[in-house]
């Protein structure tokens, strides 16, 4: 309770929202999380004993979208704030930005100086917009071979980067499509 007052006044995501988008796999590096793969292959042999290796439930699409994060806070797209940078509070970061905005408030004499001296004094201001490209596998198959509910929803891969172009899309989602069948599952659909 205490944290959602304070997120409501901060206008930072509520424990509900981080809830929903946490992930065992926090720290590992980017890629393809090979963890969270082993956990759901596991998971879905369990409840798919025997299931053929191209059954229907072992059938998925692949979906990948992008949140873009915009002065160290992460954006879901439809405005809302759904978490923050891991170094947006560190001292280092902090203190350069201070640094940098001390440099552009320079006088008319000082901006002179800079030209006559080929700019070698340019301020360079941090990266604004990232993006954060994140892979997700659904089942097609609502319901197991023996008659229980096991849709399977999970994340694949995520990758930070600069922009989101098809010359990085491309090569990453055939190697996810192989990653998927090498643990058991088969994409036939892939949504953007």
């Amino acid at each position: 309770g205490f944290y959602n007052l304070i997120a409501k006044c901060l206008g930072l995501p509520t424990d509900s929202t981080l809830r929903k988008y946490k992930i065992p796999t926090t720290n590992e590096p980017d890629g393809v999380l090979h963890a969270n793969l082993a956990k759901e292959k596991t998971a879905f042999d369990a409840m798919n004993s025997n299931t053929a290796e191209l059954a229907w439930e072992r059938m998925c699409s692949l979906k990948f979208d992008t949140m873009h994060m915009k002065g160290r806070m992460v954006d879901n797209g439809q405005g809302e704030v759904v978490g923050i940078a891991h170094d947006a509070h560190e001292p280092g970061i902090l203190e350069k930005e201070l640094e940098e905005l001390k440099a552009l408030d320079r006088t008319e004499e000082e901006l002179q100086n800079e030209s006559d001296n080929g700019g070698k004094n340019e301020v360079v201001l941090p990266t604004l917009a990232k993006h954060f490209q994140v892979f997700m596998a659904t089942t097609w198959s609502p319901i197991s071979s023996g008659g229980k509910r096991s849709k399977h929803e999970f994340i694949v891969a995520r990758y930070g980067s600069k922009s989101v172009d098809s010359e990085f899309l491309i090569p990453t989602i055939n190697e996810i499509i192989l990653t998927l069948w090498h643990y058991g599952f088969i994409v036939n659909d892939i949504i953007g």
